[in-house]
């Protein structure tokens, strides 16, 4: 009896110690879920040891419910704002169909405007989505960005070549040339710069109106200048800011000039360079002729290299003694002294006697 009694005990003993630990003695339950408060579903404390490790797996790997629905609600508003840039595959090609069907590329209509959205669309695409569109749409979406970059790529008898389709080349006249002319004569003093070209060059992108900074290499070709050949000192200048860049453009067979490297290009001047008629001097201070002798005298222009065009007018101060013609030849009259005074007719202010 003492026995069955003692063996009961022990196996109740045995039962009591292998019971899980009372729930008033475990750790708070926000201490082991650490995000229990963030979830909407209550959190269920089981008495089983595999149960709470389980709980605790799901609380540190699981989003709660309110920060599912919060990632969902701003996912659904990135992609309703990636909809306002962005097509489905479908309205994509319908839209690139019916910018290739236009006769004439009108950069201010719809259909246009709605093209750009889908080549936007196209680029955003993966290499397989893009596989999977059919040859023809992708040909037609080629040939309208050619129409547009033939359309948009000249300005004034200027075209730049190497920039993206959408991306379009602005010539605009510089409207302060006497400023150029100024900054011309100090970079090259004793000239009389003549501009022929002086325009500034700018880019925007269609797509946004917004001003293009060109980040590849380009070419630019424009007219050469009427005459210029024929010109004194012609120089193909680029403005740096506080100086000039002379270039050496080659000539096309058409009769344009044509830069292979504009990328930085966004002032250009075409300018004749004639040397200024600074002063004049004579070939003799003095001279000795007895009566009916005759003498030329001869301008020295400065510098000598010049190449205005002046004309030269003579006097004598007293014609009694000696008289001048209008080529500089000095006759002498009688014995005494004269000046004889060539002035520029140009310029009254340059004389040598």
């Amino acid at each position: 009896m003492n026995k069955q009694w003692m063996a009961l005990l022990l196996s109740t003993g045995i039962a009591v110690t292998a019971c899980p630990v009372p729930a008033a003695q475990m750790p708070p339950a926000e201490q082991i879920h650490g995000e229990a408060e963030e979830t909407s579903v209550p959190v269920q404390h089981d008495d089983s040891d595999d149960r709470e490790t389980a709980n605790e797996f799901q609380s540190d790997t699981e989003p709660s419910q309110s920060e599912t629905d919060d990632g969902a609600a701003g996912n659904e508003e990135e992609n309703n704002e990636a909809g306002e840039e962005k097509l489905d595959i479908p309205a994509m090609i319908s839209c690139i169909q019916e910018a290739a069907a236009l006769e004439e590329i009108d950069l201010s209509s719809e259909t246009v405007s709605k093209f750009f959205l889908a080549s936007d669309t196209y680029d955003s695409l993966t290499e397989e989505e893009q596989a999977e569109i059919d040859a023809g749409v992708k040909e037609a979406l080629e040939t309208v960005r050619n129409r547009i970059a033939a359309l948009i790529s000249s300005d004034s008898g200027v075209t730049a070549t190497g920039n993206p389709w959408y991306v379009q080349t602005h010539v605009q006249e510089n409207p302060d040339q006497e400023q150029t002319i100024q900054e011309l004569s100090e970079a090259y003093p004793g000239t009389l710069p003549q501009l022929l070209y002086d325009i500034n060059i700018s880019y925007t992108d269609i797509r946004t109106g917004e001003s293009y900074q060109p980040m590849t290499m380009i070419s630019l070709t424009f007219p050469v200048p009427d005459g210029y050949e024929s010109l004194t000192k012609p120089r193909v200048l680029r403005s740096t800011g506080d100086s000039f860049m002379e270039l050496t453009p080659q000539t096309t067979e058409d009769n344009r000039f044509y830069l292979d490297s504009a990328r930085t290009l966004n002032h250009l001047i075409i300018a004749d360079f004639p040397a200024g008629l600074q002063g004049i001097s004579l070939n003799s201070k003095s001279v000795k002729i007895n009566r009916g002798q005759k003498y030329t005298l001869k301008v020295v222009p400065v510098p000598e290299s010049v190449t205005e065009e002046y004309t030269v007018t003579w006097k004598s101060s007293d014609t009694s003694v000696a008289k001048v013609s209008k080529k500089g030849v000095v006759t002498a009259v009688k014995n005494g002294k004269a000046t004889i005074t060539a002035s520029v007719t140009q310029h009254p202010e340059m004389t040598a006697s």
